[in-house]
């Protein structure tokens, strides 16, 4: 297995360009901008920072309205590399530029400055930070669509497994969640061994572990998740690919109808460029 270029075992990193007042690059074809936006929920802060794709069309067509991708980055990534290693703005602009993707707002979202978890929990309530005020705040200050057909949930690693953590626990919010190389149950990886919160990790994303979930899914809770378009993407060589096939057979099992693909990869950026460009191509499709 070759070396993961983001793990979870990182120690969280702290970017100057995410905070302060918003700043923008030139304008070649759409936006990216760093911001921060007032918080009341994430204890010891009273702001807080994500990065904002605006599309080319947003500003010549200012009577528009476009819908919204989150992003959510893999644990011990911030939310920067969606640029740095993905260059999400020039993929944005290549995919809609051609017509493969519409127009889209796009909103990397950050959950790694501290605690770097995106399910909720006693200590680091970020689930309630993103559906209480992140996406509040980005519908009432963007030109945003705010229906379920209009926002969408893509991510990587612990990313991926907040994906589809978000999909199983508010699917109304979404219509599809793309989940890549996605970490979705806690697993005896050498790194977190030496990861002063590495337990404290783990029990954070087995405690809404979507493998058992599905296995003890209502038909009722079927029903709920079949109106999202969950779709799970990793690699062969990638150590969640395991978790990745049983969350898929159990949930299947049960009647959801979510899609797995399995590319020839592992879990690092040569893998989760590509998919993040279908993530990005599929996001607001049938």
């Amino acid at each position: 297995m070759k070396q993961a270029i983001c793990t979870l075992s990182l120690a969280a990193i702290l970017c100057a360009a995410c905070v302060g007042q918003a700043e923008r690059e030139p304008v070649v074809g759409g936006q990216l901008i760093n911001a921060t936006m007032p918080t009341t929920t994430l204890a010891g802060f009273s702001e807080w920072p994500y990065i904002i794709y605006l599309p080319e069309a947003y500003d010549a067509q200012p009577e528009q309205k476009f819908p919204v991708l989150y992003l959510l980055h893999g644990g011990g990534c911030p939310s920067e590399l969606w640029q740095t290693e993905a260059h999400i703005k020039q993929m944005a602009d290549s995919l809609i530029a051609t017509g493969q993707a519409q127009p889209m707002i796009i909103v990397c979202a950050e959950a790694n400055k501290h605690r770097m978890a995106w399910l909720a929990d006693d200590e680091w309530d970020y689930e309630n930070y993103f559906f209480a005020e992140l996406i509040p705040h980005i519908e009432t200050t963007y030109r945003a669509l705010t229906d379920k057909a209009s926002r969408a949930v893509a991510g990587f690693s612990m990313g991926g497994g907040g994906a589809v953590g978000y999909a199983l626990s508010r699917p109304e919010m979404f219509a599809s969640a793309y989940a890549i190389s996605a970490y979705l149950r806690a697993q005896p990886l050498e790194f977190l061994r030496h990861d002063p919160l590495g337990e404290w990790r783990q029990q954070t994303v087995e405690r809404r572990n979507p493998i058992r979930l599905a296995q003890a899914a209502t038909p009722a809770d079927i029903e709920r998740w079949n109106d999202v378009r969950i779709t799970l993407d990793c690699g062969d060589d990638d150590f969640c690919i395991e978790a990745n096939l049983e969350f898929f057979l159990a949930a299947r099992a049960k009647g959801l109808e979510l899609s797995l693909l399995v590319g020839d990869g592992n879990h690092n950026w040569p893998y989760w460029i590509p998919a993040t460009e279908k993530a990005i191509c599929g996001a607001f499709g049938d």
